[in-house]
């Protein structure tokens, strides 16, 4: 299942424009399809059943990701003073899963409307049928609808991270009003991309084509600034507590091990909607449906990853360089807030100092 932005009758596959209704009913009364678009088209199906099948690989995951992070919220849901906070959390993951979820249900159905039950409908076989058909039913526009949602969540998402990085700043504001920006872009881009499906051809082909580039990459463009400006933080604030406190306490490893992590979480979802936006530019649909059918997956999986590590103190808080600088402060190194310990997993550092500072008096 593609997500449609241009109009029908510019899509094209393997650099051949798709025939119209009216062309398809004339060669099915009088012509059989050329031999090379033919073999075009059966190349482009096994193209289609493979973004299908790498659709459903990575909803394997990210569904494997979900049961994890749920493990993992079921202790914190029992602590009062974390209930909300781990409730807030299990909502919107419960939420990107279900988005998830009824996108791969969707994708399966017109797969099997396309290649089962109508494959012989129309000449040039299930693509033409999905593009001509299936495309402009009702129900495609529910499957887009989810797809924007969960865009939506994951920005949200990312920028909330970021809020908790840069909040203490004297330029936070500056910083966040551009990944704000890009959010409210991409919901005026994806509300014009609904009308675009709820009214077939509403608007022109140059509209249409430069409409689904920001719909595929004002995400991909929020997803890198918002990350750098995160490892941007991290990295200045690591510099900062290196030169106040020497690199014998191991914070630099702490902080490197956040910005690995942070990295590790959006990289692949930073790949793959790069490789969407260059598939799309140069117009190469079936390539680039590899891409996109999965790209909710991955979308899901990135963010699971993020909560999955918040879960378990293993990502930055929004008192953790409060108390990194408490701990400066004081000299000894103790925590007694368990759950900051395991932030930075601090609590080693705290017994390495503590056996250290002990030495002089033996």
């Amino acid at each position: 299942m593609l997500i449609r932005i241009i109009p029908t009758s510019s899509i094209k596959i393997s650099n051949r424009s798709l025939p119209s209704h009216s062309q398809c009913t004339r060669m099915e009364n009088n012509t059989d399809i050329p031999p090379d678009l033919r073999a075009s088209l059966r190349l482009d199906e096994s193209f289609d059943v493979f973004a299908s099948m790498l659709c459903s690989l990575t909803y394997g995951i990210a569904f494997t990701l979900y049961c994890i992070v749920v493990h993992s919220l079921h202790h914190r849901l029992r602590q009062p003073s974390q209930h909300k906070t781990a409730f807030i959390t299990l909502g919107y993951t419960t939420f990107a899963i279900v988005c998830a979820t009824v996108y791969l249900v969707m994708t399966h159905f017109y797969t099997q409307m396309a290649y089962v039950f109508h494959r012989d409908d129309l000449p040039g076989g299930p693509l033409i049928y999905e593009s001509l058909v299936l495309y402009t039913h009702p129900s495609y526009l529910v499957s887009v609808l989810f797809f924007i949602m969960l865009d939506w969540l994951t920005m949200a998402v990312q920028i909330w991270r970021l809020w908790i990085l840069w909040r203490t700043t004297p330029i936070f504001l500056y910083v966040i009003v551009l990944p704000v920006s890009l959010l409210l872009t991409c919901i005026g881009a994806d509300i014009v991309v609904a009308v675009n499906q709820a009214h077939i051809n509403y608007f022109a082909l140059d509209y249409s084509f430069a409409i689904g580039l920001a719909f595929f990459g004002i995400p991909a463009v929020t997803t890198i600034t918002v990350t750098s400006l995160m490892v941007l933080r991290l990295a200045v604030i690591r510099r900062r507590h290196i030169d106040l406190m020497g690199h014998s306490t191991g914070l630099a490893k702490q902080y490197t091990g956040i910005i690995s992590m942070l990295v590790e979480s959006y990289a692949l979802e930073t790949v793959w909607s790069i490789a969407i936006i260059i598939t799309y530019a140069i117009r190469s649909p079936m390539i680039w449906a590899i891409f996109i059918n999965s790209s909710v997956n991955i979308k899901v999986i990135a963010l699971f990853l993020i909560v999955y590590r918040v879960a378990k103190g293993k990502a930055w808080q929004a008192h953790t360089e409060q108390q990194i600088s408490s701990l400066r402060c004081n000299g000894n190194l103790n925590f007694q807030n368990s759950d900051a310990s395991s932030d930075l997993g601090l609590a080693t550092v705290h017994q390495r100092f503590s056996t250290s500072r002990a030495r002089p008096a033996s």
